[in-house]
């Protein structure tokens, strides 16, 4: 009896399979592109929905192609034909639209909160122009909107005396519509800071210039303590003479440097960042800051 010729396979178009995984990969790559762009996400939900919709009919089709052949004989991976572990879209690349979703959805959502707390900012910062404008005090209060928060910069006979850490009438005034304004701002912290020029000063309320301007910027912060703002959220410090804004040579120049700055604080503070926005050319170090008021000492009372 004649032997039966041996059939060769056909293996002429087993270059399809190198050439489906890449146009998967190549598809992948666009897509996790297309999705770390500044792309519109409806539009991308669309497309990327789109896709999957049309990858999953192909795998299905795909699918009843390989079970209905199956029975001829011919659906094995060593004779070429593609089986199921070859199907254009499967679960893992499933994963990676969603995953590209998920990322764009977040980044538009942090890009979101952002965009928020700057129109909040530039809303306080109007709102606070406003209160200065009507109280006629924009030349003696200097307020700096920046990336970091806001700074407010008093010059001391807004909130003082001569030589006295003691807050004026219309200085709690203020001081507490401006509180008011703080309770309505998200902030990560407050620092009150005091400032002296460089005369000597020694009287039975106060040591030195240190210990004036410590007590000017402590009693600030009690202040806005009291219109509600957290302590745990704030500090005062006081620098003395040492940080002038400009040279203490003429009496204009030592009155620039007399004054107490109250820092917002947007974003919370690493060991590396700086806390103040100020223009004395010093940084204050986020570490060196302690949560609280800067001592107790006694109030004058003359």
């Amino acid at each position: 009896m004649a032997k039966k010729p041996k059939v060769e396979k056909d293996t002429s178009e087993r270059w399809l399979l190198t050439y489906s995984d890449l146009m998967n990969l190549l598809l992948i790559l666009f897509i996790i592109l297309y999705a770390s762009s500044k792309a519109d996400v409806t539009q991308f939900q669309q497309v990327a929905e789109s896709l999957r919709i049309g990858f999953s009919s192909i795998s299905t089709s795909q699918a009843a192609i390989e079970s209905s052949s199956s029975g001829g004989g011919s659906s094995s991976s060593e004779d070429g034909s593609l089986d199921s572990s070859d199907s254009v879209l499967d679960s893992g690349m499933i994963g990676v639209i969603d995953n590209a979703i998920s990322s764009t959805d977040t980044g538009e959502s942090d890009s979101e909160g952002s965009g928020t707390q700057d129109v909040q900012y530039q809303n306080f910062y109007d709102a606070l122009m406003t209160l200065l404008e009507e109280n006629q005090l924009t030349q003696s209060v200097t307020v700096s909107l920046e990336e970091k928060g806001i700074a407010i910069s008093f010059a001391d006979n807004v909130l003082f005396a001569k030589s006295s850490a003691v807050l004026n009438g219309d200085a709690n005034t203020i001081i507490d519509k401006i509180g008011y304004l703080l309770t309505q701002l998200p902030y990560s912290y407050i620092l009150v800071e005091g400032h002296t020029d460089s005369d000597k000063i020694h009287t039975q309320y106060y040591e030195d210039n240190m210990d004036l301007s410590t007590k000017r910027a402590a009693n600030v912060w009690r202040r806005l303590v009291a219109c509600g703002l957290s302590p745990e959220k704030m500090a005062s410090v006081g620098y003395g003479e040492y940080r002038p804004v400009a040279p203490n040579d003429t009496v204009e120049n030592k009155a620039k440097n007399r004054r107490v700055v109250i820092t917002i604080l947007k974003k919370e503070l690493s060991t590396n960042d700086n806390a103040t926005i100020d223009d004395s050319g010093a940084d204050t170090p986020a570490a060196e800051i302690a949560a609280g008021a800067n001592g107790t000492a006694a109030e004058e009372t003359g």
